[in-house]
């Protein structure tokens, strides 16, 4: 017959065990969450955030050939600006990211092979293939809104937008913010296929929220596109009274 201490020791044996074996909650979950409507090609293992969009440390996120991860954070203790993180594995391997290191953004570039220090917020690396570039990231800041004496958001580039049927005398502050927080994540995009080219491009919401798009001077199959046509496309539009067209020159 076991004794009252062995029995203990089996207890807490046992109770450590389920401890360890359970999920970290939310507040020890890593200040990253995958955006799963900006990404593509790419699974989520080792993550202890169950039922959470968030990363946990020692997640690994398997990035497809051609695939692209999306990640922002979340206001913590331990991030004092809020950033994204986007990475584009512009290899024909399957790439693994682990988010182990102990300082945002966390990725751990010890388990990638040819990767540059970050410069600029821009990571490179070349993988096992010398001069042929397998991994890109850019983490850029996540910028506030400016507003000028008007009371009127800023802008940094060109964005218009019409309706159909009759003109706004003036934008809407809503719809104003709809085509700052796009603008800002197409200069990701660009900044993702490392382009400096001027691009334009225009879409149109119908009542219904969905976008029908219009390419300019962008080739549709590129991984350019692709990440334009998920921005564009997943953002949560407002009810309009009428279809809307946007026009955007970034």
């Amino acid at each position: 017959m076991m004794s009252y201490s062995h029995k203990t020791i089996v207890f807490l044996i046992i109770s450590l065990g389920l401890l360890t074996s359970l999920p970290i909650n939310a507040g020890e979950c890593r200040g990253l969450y995958v955006k799963d409507s900006k990404s593509s090609g790419m699974i989520v293992k080792k993550n202890n955030c169950v039922d959470s969009p968030h990363l946990s440390a020692g997640s690994v996120v398997e990035l497809a050939p051609k695939g692209r991860l999306w990640l922002k954070s979340v206001a913590s203790d331990s991030i004092s600006t809020k950033f994204q993180l986007i990475c584009q594995n512009r290899s024909n391997q399957l790439l693994e990211l682990e988010f182990s290191d102990n300082a945002s953004p966390w990725l751990s570039l010890s388990k990638l092979t040819g990767c540059n220090d970050w410069v600029n917020n821009k990571l490179s690396c070349n993988g096992k293939k010398e001069n042929q570039l397998a991994l890109y990231c850019v983490s850029p800041p996540i910028q506030q809104k400016t507003v000028d004496d008007s009371g009127t958001i800023e802008r940094t580039t060109s964005l218009k937008m019409r309706s159909f049927g009759k003109a706004n005398a003036q934008t809407p502050v809503n719809q104003q913010k709809v085509l700052d927080t796009i603008n800002s994540e197409l200069q990701v995009c660009k900044q993702l296929n490392q382009t400096t080219q001027t691009l334009t491009i225009q879409w149109t919401v119908d009542l219904d929220k969905k976008v029908a798009l219009d390419w300019k001077g962008i080739s549709v199959d590129s991984a350019l596109s692709s990440c334009t046509e998920a921005v564009i496309t997943t953002y949560p539009y407002p009810t309009f009274s009428e279809a809307k067209t946007f026009n955007a020159t970034f």
